[in-house]
């Protein structure tokens, strides 16, 4: 299984030519998910205009959108969130952390373009670009 970094996800199924060669490839031969927290993230930022990219997602039932591209969705379950406020990492964006500590969690690689991420210095974590 491959966990999808929100803008992995939205470049999957808009722009796929975003995607690194690798992780084409890769997304070819492996089951994905996301986290639940990239649907809040979507909602959110699009909501405030900050992703305009995205606003048409915030009229649809995304987990019938993701799902019918047989995206699964991950619960943030109160394990991970709370490992996404005790993961000793400066980064500070709460749905990187969250994505994170699910792909922690699962034991899944994430694909992500963020490099920021590789800062989190867990043996344990592997991002895919």
């Amino acid at each position: 299984m491959i966990l999808l970094d929100t803008h992995a996800l939205v470049w999957l199924l808009r722009e796929p030519n975003r995607l690194s060669a690798l992780v084409s490839k890769t997304l070819r031969t492996q089951p994905l998910c996301t986290s639940a927290a990239s649907l809040y993230e979507i909602a959110y930022k699009g909501g405030r205009g900050k992703w305009p990219e995205v606003e048409d997602y915030l009229d649809t039932d995304m987990v019938a959108t993701f799902g019918a591209s047989d995206i699964g969705i991950l619960p943030a379950t109160g394990a991970i969130m709370q490992r996404a406020g005790a993961i000793s990492w400066e980064h500070r964006d709460l749905f990187d952390r969250i994505i994170v500590a699910t792909a922690l969690a699962h034991d899944y690689p994430l694909v992500s373009k963020d490099d920021t991420l590789d800062t989190l210095g867990d043996p344990a974590f592997r991002r895919i670009w």
